[in-house]
């Protein structure tokens, strides 16, 4: 479960969407909250893609995208676009990447990673 919220969202009924300016999405469960510039809702599956700086931020990592997908029947999120991860004591980078409900996060190609003592 996810509670989202947004300064302006426009639904356009004949496309089944919600076109959202500036988002914010909280996923309780998970102790994540995900921000964004803006982004399209899917009001039948409920999917999310995200555009901009998105920042999703945990207790333990942050996560900074340029795009994002929200999959709402597997709770993964993914991207095909850049990526970093930034930890306490860790920054990977690279291009594309998946996420599961379990958070565990796969960057898929030309993956840099700084690890700090």
């Amino acid at each position: 479960m996810w509670k989202l919220t947004a300064r302006r969202a426009d639904i356009m009924d004949n496309q089944g969407i919600a076109r959202l300016k500036d988002v914010a999405i909280i996923v309780e469960d998970k102790g994540m909250a995900i921000y964004a510039g803006d982004g399209v809702y899917d009001i039948e599956n409920h999917n999310l893609t995200l555009n901009g700086m998105i920042t999703a931020v945990t207790k333990d990592y942050t996560i900074i995208a340029d795009s994002i997908e929200l999959d709402n029947s597997t709770g993964t999120i993914n991207t095909a676009q850049g990526v970093r991860v930034e930890g306490k004591k860790f920054t990977v980078e690279g291009i594309g990447m998946n996420a599961d409900s379990n958070q565990n996060v796969r960057i898929l190609k030309n993956v840099k990673a700084i690890f700090y003592r």
